[in-house]
């Protein structure tokens, strides 16, 4: 059954809807907007509706309501109002805080038909939402798959970030998808620049004017090619300004973009900082070092970053053969051929698509095993 939320200070106005309505929806009740919000946070399955009243004492139903779009955005919410409010549910409509109003007292028909309306817009929604989220990512896949095929070097820059900002995103107790596409994206861009010039990059080693402004450049190109697909204009936002610390980020700027970035840049800093010294302790005061001159990390970030790494379990250094590659090993150093061709750079993890590759490549081309790995 949909399960649904009745809000009102009433109690016999609750008891009575629910007498009446107990046979359709798995119903809820609150009797204050404080005990609502609880209700919809501690719910294990989500609710496709809320029917509030507008008047009630501490949060009214309108800022209620507010609320519940901002924390909940997919609920359907009902307004219920005497005659005597009309202007602050008029007013709310407006806002598109509500999907109804409905006047008391109110014939259970017409809360039923209101009800069920909410119910198949939701549906609506949610459907339209999977199928969007299915879009986005199959793009995102074919992009990095892309990546993989094109540049072995970025891709296993763009999957070290990505782990990096998963950490960091859970040391923080966010869920920021776009974040996390944005890493993952982050070196799409690199397609454009030859291989070798790629590992002076990220080894950090002796480069020219022209192939800095080159790497340089590789953020635009990936805006430019992610910034047109529905849902990615955030991810491709954070990628264009990814190279940018605090001080050059616009604080006019979507505070959600600001942090993506933030986080991200953190993230590729990091990461450059292991390549030159090795270790995670080492890279971790290496940033320290430069925070405490130059205050170009947000604080929070740079402490969730630390955390995550102290909080990282154990993990062994083995050496495996290709069939016994699995997924979520990580490469402990590069990956050659036996002409001394680079395959896979140190830090890749293992996935479907790096398997497919390597046994694509082992037909052609002798690989150097055992291969050593990180396992965790």
């Amino acid at each position: 059954m949909d399960r649904i939320l009745l809000v009102d200070d009433e109690a016999s106005v609750l008891d009575g809807f629910k007498r009446n309505l107990h046979k359709y929806y798995e119903i809820s009740t609150a009797l204050s907007s404080v005990d609502a919000l609880k209700t919809i946070r501690t719910a294990t399955t989500p609710y496709k509706v809320i029917v509030s009243d507008l008047k009630m004492p501490v949060i009214d139903g309108n800022e209620f309501l507010n609320k519940s779009k901002e924390l909940y955005p997919d609920i359907i919410r009902i307004m219920l109002t005497g005659k005597a409010h009309l202007e602050d549910a008029v007013e709310a409509v407006n806002k598109g805080n509500i999907f109804r109003f409905l006047t008391k007292p109110c014939p259970i028909e017409d809360l039923k038909a209101a009800i069920d309306a909410g119910i198949r817009q939701y549906n609506l929604v949610k459907a339209e939402k999977t199928l969007l989220e299915k879009t986005v990512k199959g793009s995102v896949k074919l992009l990095t798959d892309m990546l993989s095929l094109a540049s072995p070097v970025a891709f296993s820059k763009a999957s070290r970030i990505a782990r990096i900002v998963k950490k960091i995103l859970e040391q923080l107790n966010m869920q920021m998808w776009e974040v996390e596409i944005a890493a993952m994206l982050s070196q799409i861009g690199c397609i454009t620049i030859p291989e070798k010039t790629l590992e002076k990059i990220y080894k950090n080693s002796g480069l020219s004017n022209e192939e800095n402004e080159m790497y340089k450049r590789q953020s635009n190109i990936g805006y430019d090619l992610i910034s047109n697909i529905p849902r990615l204009e955030i991810p491709a936002e954070i990628i264009k300004k990814q190279i940018n610390n605090i001080k050059e980020i616009n604080r006019q700027e979507d505070k959600k973009i600001i942090l993506g970035v933030g986080i991200i840049n953190a993230a590729i800093e990091y990461d450059g900082a292991l390549q030159k010294e090795k270790k995670p302790p080492l890279a971790i005061a290496s940033l320290m070092k430069r925070q405490q001159k130059e205050n170009i990390f947000k604080p929070e970030i740079l402490d969730a970053l630390k955390s995550a790494l102290e909080n990282e379990s154990s993990f062994e250094i083995i050496d495996v053969y290709m069939q016994d590659l699995k997924n979520g090993m990580i490469f402990s150093d590069d990956v050659i051929s036996e002409t001394g061709t680079l395959l896979f750079a140190k830090g890749q993890e293992v996935n479907e698509s790096v398997k497919m590759r390597m046994e694509n490549i082992s037909k052609n081309t002798a690989i150097q095993q055992p291969i050593p790995v990180i396992v965790m």
